[in-house]
């Protein structure tokens, strides 16, 4: 309702007596009215279309920008063409005679969305991060490099204003320790289950219904190993000796496993496990492990750094 009429109901209930207050709230009762049935019955927002149309957009932005920087690294004098479909050559650029590098396909590292751009903000500026594998000739050791690359997006499709930039990289990483206290031995009854699960998972033993819960939804990977041997199992707490339906536990599996060329490959399996019909059982395979929670992240310090 317009912020003009409540004080126009206001002077018609003064001025008009009984009547003016009967129509005031009936006033009111037609605007909340009208305001539960836009809740209801109205067309919902379409939040669908746009989150679509956002990540098709950077995807392609994403594309664009690993072809460019090929094609960037890779420009000579004589062979540019490439580059000309990303960006703008300026007449006074001096391309090399032979590439500036030799690569390995770019890969897209990180995208972040930088603004709107042009009038009416009929653009849309994208800076992704792109990682490459480079050598200055064939024979020599490869070291992977960070290029920046501005893309402006329009409904004409991507395009660089600028030259890519290069950048440092994510870093080198920090330290955090899982929370997996208690080591389980390979005696205890919770190590034959994991060993057991890994086996029929990992290998094509089969009898995986036997080490999950009926509502796991996992399913063995047909075979895809040899061997799979639990080397080390250690869990955020041990199992209670009375342990009740639905009590869970997550646990920690280290695992040798054995390809079919017989090349071993050690693998982690964060796992929980919940106890139904009277036993423990996989429950589900967790994404990540449980990290510590009280311990700050050590950093990781490059190869030849100083300690």
């Amino acid at each position: 309702m317009p912020n003009k009429w409540p004080t126009r109901l206001k002077t018609a209930n003064k001025n008009s007596g009984p009547l003016g207050r009967y129509a005031e709230r009936a006033m009111a009762f037609l605007g909340g009215g009208a305001a539960l049935w836009g809740f209801f019955f109205s067309t919902p927002v379409n939040t669908v279309a746009p989150a679509r149309e956002a990540v098709n957009t950077a995807a392609v932005a994403s594309s664009f920008a690993q072809k460019c920087v090929s094609a960037w690294l890779t420009a000579t004098a004589s062979a540019h063409s490439e580059l000309s479909h990303c960006t703008t050559i300026s007449p006074d650029v001096k391309l090399p005679a032979t590439a500036a590098a030799v690569i390995d396909a770019p890969t897209f590292v990180a995208i972040d969305w930088s603004g709107a751009a042009g009038e009416n903000s009929t653009a849309t500026m994208f800076s992704v991060t792109i990682g490459v594998s480079e050598r200055p000739y064939a024979s020599a050791a490869p070291t992977q490099a960070f290029y920046r690359v501005p893309v402006e997006w329009t409904k004409q499709g991507p395009w660089m204003p600028s030259m890519p930039s290069r950048v440092a990289g994510p870093g080198a990483g920090a330290s955090l320790p899982t929370a997996y206290p208690m080591n389980i031995g390979a005696n205890d009854p919770l190590y034959n289950l994991i060993s057991g699960f890994l086996t029929a998972y990992l290998t094509d033993k089969g009898g995986l219904d036997r080490f999950v819960t009926s509502q796991s939804g996992l399913l063995g990977l047909g075979g895809v190993y040899r061997e799979a041997t639990l080397t080390n199992l250690s869990a955020t707490t041990m199992p209670k000796a009375n342990a009740k339906e639905g009590d869970q536990i997550r646990v920690l599996a280290q695992v040798r496993s054995t390809t079919s060329q017989f090349a071993p490959v050690l693998q982690s399996y964060p796992l929980t496990l919940a106890f139904t019909s009277g036993k423990w059982s996989v429950a589900q395979i967790d994404r990540v492990p449980v990290m510590s929670s009280d311990t700050a992240p050590a950093p990781i310090l490059p190869a030849g750094s100083p300690k």
